[in-house]
């Protein structure tokens, strides 16, 4: 956690940067992003990855977002179980 706020981090090139960080609220919701959830489910912690394009070189880049709460444990836990999700894994309760 950085000040109480989120945390943003940039690689592009191979390079990582810490650029000035924005609400991904508005960016998300252009894109179009949604979340499939029953009336009783509350998000607690969230992790974004986005890729990005430089639009004066055209160079890509890939952006992480997490909220202020998020500890490193639960970072590494929510891309794990994502990536099962894309793999097409079937994730129980046990799991």
């Amino acid at each position: 956690m950085v000040g109480g706020t989120s945390v943003c981090a940039c690689i592009r090139s191979g390079r990582l940067s810490m650029p000035e960080p924005r609400p991904a609220g508005p960016i998300l919701d252009a894109l179009g992003v949604t979340f499939d959830l029953d009336d009783h489910d509350h998000v607690t912690d969230a992790l974004v990855i986005a890729k990005t394009v430089d639009a004066s070189t055209g160079e890509h880049g890939v952006v992480i977002g997490q909220t202020a709460v998020t500890d490193w444990v639960t970072q590494l836990g929510l891309l794990a179980v994502a990536q099962r999700l894309v793999d097409g894994a079937e994730i129980g309760e046990g799991d």
